[in-house]
């Protein structure tokens, strides 16, 4: 991926910084993808990501949309997205948090359970 000079991509005037390429956005996610799986993240929490993105992205497009005749559609695809997030999170890595914190409970109700001892 080259992002300085050489290349003979032109940008409309007043679009692109001198000597800087363009990165198509498809190539830009794709290279971020690549680092992700090559740092051994699991395909689940790769999933989790591009849930997160897309909801972001479906909430600020329902935001702008909301007084369009598409809000209604728009609704329907952000709330399926945000289905499919709860519905994956039991699966990632990310419900350790759930699990420290229930162990957390648990512990500190059954240390008020035991007596002190003398």
């Amino acid at each position: 991926m080259h992002l300085s000079g050489g290349d003979t991509h032109k940008e409309p005037a007043g679009h692109a910084l001198p000597g800087v390429q363009r990165i198509p956005r498809h190539t830009f996610l794709a290279t971020i993808w690549q680092e992700l799986e090559a740092a051994g993240t699991r395909r689940l929490d790769l999933d989790f990501i591009v849930l997160l993105v897309l909801i972001n992205g479906s909430g600020l497009t329902l935001l702008a949309a909301r007084t369009t005749t598409a809000m209604g559609l728009l609704l329907l695809v952000h709330l399926g997205l945000v289905a499919a997030f709860f519905v994956s999170l039991p699966y990632g890595k990310f419900v350790h948090a759930t699990y420290r914190t229930s162990a957390l409970i648990q512990e500190y109700l059954e240390g008020r359970r035991e007596p002190a001892s003398a």
